[in-house]
Order: C-alpha cells, then structure tokens, then sequence
C-alpha cells in the first residue's frame, strides 16, 4: 500500500507520510490508516531498502521517498513479501548471510552465515521471526497471545539458524505463528507478518 502511493504519487513529490495518511482514497479494508501502523511499516520497508524518509518528531516521515529497489517491486507487481523472499528452486545449497539478524530478536548484535544442503532457504524463516518480533507489541493481540508469538518466532529464529534446519520443524513453527497472526489482521503489521508466514509455508513446497 505504502509503496503504490508514493509510487503513484512520485512526481507530486510528497512532503511527509502524513499526506497517505489523510488521503481519503487511501484506507485499509475500509478504515483509516493508523499513523504508528505507517511508520512501522515503512520503517520495515525502510530497512528492506525500498524506501527512504527523514524520522520527524511525533512519528511522521518528512520527504518520503521509493528508491530504485522499491520502484523495481512495484512495477513487479509481486508482495513486497514475495519480492524481498524470491522462491529459487533451482539448487538445494543455501548460503545465507543476514546483517545483525540475531539482534532482531534476542537483542544481540551479531551477524549470522550460515552454509546448508538441506534443501532450505533459512532466510524467509528468519526475516519472518525478526519482523514479528519487531512488532509483536503492536498487533493488538492479548498478553498472553503477544507472549506465546514471541515465545514461538524466538523457536523459529533457533529453529532456522541450526547448521541443519529441519524442514517439518520450520513447518510446524511457521503454521504456529500463522495461526497466531490471525487475530492481528486487521492490522497492517499483522497483514504483512501473515503474508511473510504463508510465503514462507509455500517455500518448503
């Protein structure tokens, strides 16, 4: 959503986030968008390198901006979820490397390299637990909902950076945190955690 408006809305150059925010022709299954679910939506975006913006004070994003990659998804016509977590079947050897992938959910900065042959992309797994992670406190979900999400992206996160991930683990984990996103829907961080989940079900085939 966020990338189509700034798509369509380039050469307008717009000065802020605001300006999607209050556009009544933008709405999300019929409701206003809430500005904290923009900005950490975009602030998502802004780490996958699609976008980029000035932090303003009060969360607002002054002179939001697509870059190349975030033209490129567009004009894709794939999820952003598809387009950062491409399928490749062609081999069965992974190398993954994820910048401070750790820190996402532990609070650990480190990097992760990882070298498998299981046949598994790791990667969609644990971008999957680190963005849960990240917005687990703004789903709208009950405690013990928001805990038990957390207790399982953590498993997920340990599940797919072990030497040799085991795919009907992944499986099982991953239906888990589907299950628990689907009262968080309605909201457009849960929308995107829910689209990450089900792409990542559909890469173990």
């Amino acid at each position: 959503m966020t990338l189509r408006w700034l798509y369509d809305h380039e050469e307008e150059r717009p000065h802020s986030l605001a300006e999607m925010i209050n556009d009544p022709e933008v709405h999300f299954f019929g409701d206003p968008l809430a500005s904290d679910e923009v900005t950490r939506a975009f602030s998502f975006l802004r780490e996958q390198s699609l976008v980029k913006g000035k932090a303003a004070w009060g969360g607002d994003v002054f002179i939001p901006k697509l870059l190349a990659r975030g033209i490129e998804c567009v004009e894709s016509g794939k999820t952003v979820s598809d387009f950062i977590n491409p399928q490749d079947r062609g081999g069965n050897v992974y190398h993954t490397y994820l910048p401070n992938a750790q820190g996402v959910i532990v609070g650990e900065q480190q990097n992760f390299t990882q070298n498998n042959s299981a046949g598994v992309d790791p990667s969609v797994f644990i971008r999957l637990a680190g963005y849960v992670g990240q917005v687990s406190g703004t789903l709208n979900l009950e405690e013990s909902e928001r805990s038990d999400l957390e207790r399982v992206a953590q498993e997920l996160h340990a599940a797919a950076t072990s030497d040799s991930p085991e795919p009907s683990r992944l499986r099982e984990l991953t239906s888990r945190i589907v299950d628990g996103l689907t009262t968080a829907a309605g909201t457009i961080a849960g929308q995107i955690a829910l689209q990450m989940g089900q792409d990542a079900l559909g890469s173990l085939g």
